[in-house]
């Protein structure tokens, strides 16, 4: 997808931390039931140790409450709220300052609302200019929901994470951890909330939503109140909502001692955290609401990990905040570009150096010689020079006129099998230029690059590299799915299609900081990252001025340029950007910078005078 701008009628048709306990309360937990039902048909789960704790509950149950009641859970009439109804009273963020009880019923088995079928929903679209909801098939449906669940204390893990192919028209699922807790006006139920979001099929557009019931270890279940009313998906913004009924059957879910070892090791995993306010505490003098102010108009969110700690600002919606920001649901868009394709092309080019100058016609059989009455249009273009978005192909001059084109949105974008995909993305184009000496800005050619490179590797590449790279940097399960061609060969999209947490993002833009290496070993090549960062032989190729550059799927910015320079000129930053106003920025004093939002503004200045308050963004 593009990275800064699409026209929006085109889009119309693009129809995408542990709370201090001891060991004697883990114990006495355990005895009391709160863990002893979770196993699989051979292994029994064990409490947790000292070290390996999961936060638990040490309120009083006395939680404020003004809406979701116990009898408006079992009634028939629900309203657009704020999120915070959704949840146990604070963001998960501060939930040491939650005032719920650790729960005294324990979830095993399956979830199902209506009966295993698709639900309709109330709605109300508020996308800002033109209404989208008429190009989408039956936008206003929740996709069938039945999946399993398991307990650990007051964590809820879905057995299925990633992306959920549904077959709803226009929906997939994404399920995430979520929490439960006990609160003293229940009358013994205990409280359940889960995380998720609504994928737009075959595209990136996410819809953030959590759903809420009530329910005890006899299989009594309130109906489920579901909520979605936020995204990020600058063409298309709703509110869907509604009562759906629920049933529980309580049974043994397969391999549920093992979904609970990952997900305490997801959890333990996560960077250190902090509120962004905090920044200010840590750091006198930064100004922590002078982050992000170029998204301002349409924020989810953003932050900075600097120091070892990730100073995260909140979740917005349209509802208030989110209140289960570190599961909520990112689209890549085009920063999969770097950190899927290319991270890739890094991870076999360390492991066999001539993977480097693959050929993109000895490696995909439909870019072959004689297309559109040229004979060499893809004979000398290599891996690299797709990805540098260099090859010498293309019919606008300008950086990004190819893209933005209704032909691109009809054939490339808005068709969804490899062939219709890679017929588009070897014919549309005509040589202009020798390879490497020109930019245009094409997704098509990040994905004849993604083919070329799956077609050599003969195997599943991306799943390669989720083994390879996104496990060993203890990224979060949602990153080991994307999207993929309707069709038997199911090839990755490649240019966009991937779903980020916060922590991912942070973790992401480090990985290219150290250059490629995790655990002290260079797993991607370490002079692909170098010219990722502008300290190798390649800075790549101007774009849009003398300031923009791009290479290896990355965007450079010279902020030695800029009107009121902060560093000489010459001093550039490294960043990935996504369509709609995403954006993953490395200065060179160490700090990783990450904004998400709708207000398709991809500017960092604010933020970047405030993390010079750190320590210089200037460099050595």
């Amino acid at each position: 997808m593009n990275t800064k701008k699409f026209n929006i009628n085109s889009l119309a048709l693009m129809l995408s931390i542990i709370a201090p306990i001891t060991l004697a309360d883990v114990v006495e937990d355990f005895e009391d039931g709160n863990f002893s039902s979770v196993t699989t048909t051979d292994t029994k789960v064990e409490p947790p140790v000292a070290g390996d704790l999961l936060h638990i509950f040490t309120g009083d149950g006395n939680v404020s409450r003004s809406a979701l009641s116990l009898s408006q859970l079992k009634g028939s009439s629900l309203s657009m709220m704020d999120y915070s109804s959704y949840s146990h009273g604070v963001a998960e963020i501060n939930a040491d300052a939650s005032k719920a009880k650790e729960p005294t019923n324990t979830f095993q088995g399956r979830l199902i609302l209506n009966g295993g079928e698709n639900t309709s929903m109330s709605f109300s679209e508020s996308t800002s200019g033109k209404a989208q909801a008429g190009n989408y098939k039956n936008p206003t449906t929740l996709p069938a929901f039945d999946f399993e669940f398991v307990q650990t204390g007051s964590h809820i893990i879905p057995k299925t994470r990633g992306l959920v192919v549904t077959g709803h028209g226009d929906w997939n699922y994404i399920l995430e951890p979520g929490r439960v807790w006990n609160e003293n006006k229940d009358s013994g139920y205990s409280r359940v909330a889960i995380p998720f979001a609504l994928q737009e099929v075959q595209a990136n557009c996410t819809h953030n939503g959590i759903l809420t019931f009530a329910f005890k270890n006899d299989g009594s279940i309130t109906n489920a109140a579901v909520q979605i009313g936020g995204e990020t998906c600058l063409y298309f913004q709703y509110n869907m909502w509604g009562l759906i009924s629920a049933d529980y059957q309580a049974g043994t879910v397969s391999g549920a001692a093992n979904l609970i070892t990952a997900y305490k090791d997801e959890v333990l995993s996560r960077l250190p955290s902090k509120p962004l306010s905090e920044i200010s505490k840590d750091y006198p003098g930064v100004v922590s609401a002078n982050f992000a102010t170029e998204q301002s108009s349409a924020p989810t969110t953003h932050g900075v990990y600097y120091n070892g700690i990730h100073y995260a600002a909140p979740c917005s919606t349209r509802n208030g905040d989110y209140p289960y920001c570190e599961v909520m649901g990112l689209p890549s868009y085009s920063t999969a570009k770097t950190a899927v394709a290319n991270f890739a092309h890094a991870l076999l080019t360390k492991q066999n150096s001539s993977a480097r100058n693959l050929s993109i016609s000895a490696n995909v059989p439909e870019c072959q010689n004689s297309i559109n009455g040229t004979s060499s249009i893809w004979s000398d273009v290599t891996v690299e020079n797709a990805l540098d978005m260099a090859t010498g192909n293309y019919r606008s001059a300008s950086f990004e006129g190819d893209e933005d084109s209704s032909n691109v949105a009809s054939n490339f974008f808005l068709v969804y099998t490899h062939d219709q995909k890679i017929q588009h993305a070897c014919e549309r184009y005509i040589r202009k230029t020798a390879p490497d000496t020109h930019f245009s800005y094409h997704s098509s050619d990040t994905y004849i690059a993604g083919v070329a490179m799956d077609n050599y590797y003969s195997g599943d590449l991306f799943d390669k590299l989720v083994n390879e790279v996104y496990k060993p940097l203890k990224l979060s399960p949602a990153t080991y799915t994307t999207v993929r061609t309707q069709d038997t060969k199911a090839d990755p999209f490649w240019s966009h299609g991937m779903t980020w947490h916060t922590d991912d993002m942070v973790k992401l833009g480090q990985l290219i900081n150290d250059r490629g290496v995790i655990n002290t070993q260079q797993v991607l090549d370490g002079s692909i990252m170098d010219d990722m960062l502008i300290k190798g032989s390649d800075s790549g190729l101007k774009t849009y001025g003398s300031e923009s550059r791009y290479i290896n799927g990355i965007w450079t910015y010279d902020i030695g340029q800029r009107a009121a320079p902060l560093c000489p000129c010459g001093t550039w930053v490294s960043y990935m950007s996504g369509y709609g106003g995403i954006g993953v920025v490395m200065f060179p004093n160490g700090a990783v910078y990450y904004y998400v939002s709708d207000s398709n503004a991809f500017a960092f200045g604010s933020a970047e005078i405030e993390i010079n308050k750190l320590s210089s963004v200037c460099g050595n």
